[in-house]
């Protein structure tokens, strides 16, 4: 069973650190809702969440960063630093060609997700881990997507550190989705962004939820 954490401080923050250096999972609440979070460049981490959210290896994790590290996990173009400046630290995903520090099997194809995070829990983390952090929602595939500690505790058992605190979350909605391989680029899902507002900064923006992750 994992060690538990009822509010956010320093020692919720070092254990889940730990965990994450020491390739394991940790569960935490982001910005938006509950997350499992490891490494990205740890297949046994990786490997994990799969497993426990009974997803399709074929659904690829997001890797959250920050603006002083993001550019070693994607190549950045001018579409994704005016989205950055404009809405960063806001939950928008963008979808970017992944580098070399990226593994090929994390995501099976030549692209990843990054965002960032708000919350002073999350944003330690992303800041103190040495690879790049993924992260992807607290629920079995298919499944509502967790904002309450009471719910997200049914995982406790399935990873190393849990820091179970409602008042981190922000948003209490999934992450936009914005593919920025493409031009002009796709909303391919909306969350706590709304399409309107990347409408008035990217003329022609595309909206394709056929091809939500």
């Amino acid at each position: 069973m994992g060690k538990l954490f009822r509010e956010y401080g320093p020692d919720a923050v070092d254990a889940a650190v730990e965990a994450l250096n020491g390739g394991g999972v940790a569960l935490l609440p982001a910005d938006t809702v509950y997350g499992f979070f490891g490494r990205a460049d740890v297949k046994e981490s990786t490997e994990r969440v799969y497993d426990i959210k009974q997803r399709d290896r074929g659904k690829p994790f997001g890797i959250y960063t920050n603006e002083r590290k993001v550019e070693r996990w994607v190549v950045l173009n001018d579409t994704a630093r005016l989205l950055m400046n404009t809405f960063w630290p806001a939950p928008l995903t963008l979808i970017l060609p992944r580098t070399d520090a990226v593994p090929e099997w994390f995501t099976g194809i030549e692209t990843v997700g990054v965002l960032t995070a708000k919350n002073p829990l999350i944003s330690a983390v992303v800041e103190r881990v040495d690879g790049p952090v993924f992260g992807t929602t607290v629920n079995y595939s298919g499944e509502p997507s967790i904002i309450r500690a009471e719910d997200a505790i049914q995982f406790l058992d399935k990873v190393d550190v849990m820091v179970g605190d409602d008042a981190v979350i922000v948003y209490n909605e999934s992450s936009t989705i914005v593919d920025c391989t493409i031009s002009p680029p796709a909303v391919i899902r909306e969350g706590v962004v709304a399409t309107q507002a990347i409408r008035d900064v990217i003329d022609g923006l595309h909206i394709d939820f056929s091809r939500r992750r």
